[in-house]
């Protein structure tokens, strides 16, 4: 657990900052939005860890999962760094690293436990984690993509006639 763990928390943020780097060379914040989607949509698969019956499979998928959680976090944060004006960036940046803690570490443990109690107790723990981080990562995509519709697309290069 603490290798996954030191590895995902390694490769997680060299992969969003770079992926950050070259979508916002490549297309601006429209382009990191569409990759910030995709990522989103691969922590779906890769959050079935809990539900996987070896300790391998669970690990390459934790794994998996925790880089890319990690990989969407910084590219989002370079997102927001910006998108959001000089004037608003305070306000916004507290914002949203107090919804970040409160749904973390407030309400997703409780929302967890919940699940697990209505899908049957304990034994279902390994499901009820899989369903919210799940939840969490088409939550996510969805939230991405509509993001998409404010997003300036960069713009095209003219080309000399010279």
């Amino acid at each position: 657990m603490a290798t996954v763990l030191f590895a995902s928390g390694l490769l997680g943020p060299m992969l969003g900052g770079t992926l950050a780097d070259v979508c916002q060379r490549a297309g601006g914040p429209h382009r990191t939005l569409i990759v910030l989607v995709g990522l989103a949509i691969l922590t779906v698969p890769a959050a079935l860890f809990a539900k996987v019956p070896t300790v391998a499979a669970a690990s390459v998928l934790l794994a998996a999962f925790m880089t890319l959680v990690n990989a969407v976090c910084v590219m989002g944060t370079t997102l927001f760094t910006i998108v959001i004006p000089n004037e608003l960036r305070g306000l916004c940046a507290a914002l949203l690293l107090g919804s970040s803690v409160l749904l973390s570490i407030g309400l997703a443990p409780l929302t967890v436990s919940l699940l697990s109690s209505v899908l049957g107790g304990a034994d279902t723990l390994g499901s009820a984690l899989s369903i919210v981080c799940i939840a969490t990562g088409v939550l996510g995509a969805t939230t991405f993509l509509l993001g998409r519709r404010y997003s300036l697309r960069a713009p095209v290069p003219a080309i000399s006639s010279r």
